[in-house]
């Protein structure tokens, strides 16, 4: 919500392609590595495909799954909200 830190990151954008994405390659305390790869792909003048690929190693091993499904579930809000304000459908 806001109000408590519960992870704190080290982001470095290691290359940027502007209008195409970039890949991210950053550290948190809850990730030993983190790395975002996003692509944007143009289809037409006003629509495009937004891929991201995500590839974490977490601190604690244990916490491995529980933080997939916490990434996956902000990377679909993220998509979605996307989605919403400008147009677009999910695959």
């Amino acid at each position: 919500g806001g109000l408590l830190p519960i992870d704190r990151h080290s982001f470095v954008l290691a290359h940027v392609e502007p209008g195409r994405g970039f890949v991210e390659d950053s550290t948190s305390l809850t990730e030993r590595r983190w790395e975002h790869r996003r692509n944007v792909e143009p289809r037409g003048e006003r629509a495009c495909v937004l891929t991201d690929r995500l590839s974490f190693t977490p601190r604690l091993a244990l916490s491995g799954p529980l933080l997939e499904g916490v990434i996956g579930a902000v990377f679909r809000h993220r998509h979605r909200l996307l989605r919403e304000r400008f147009g677009g459908r999910g695959t």
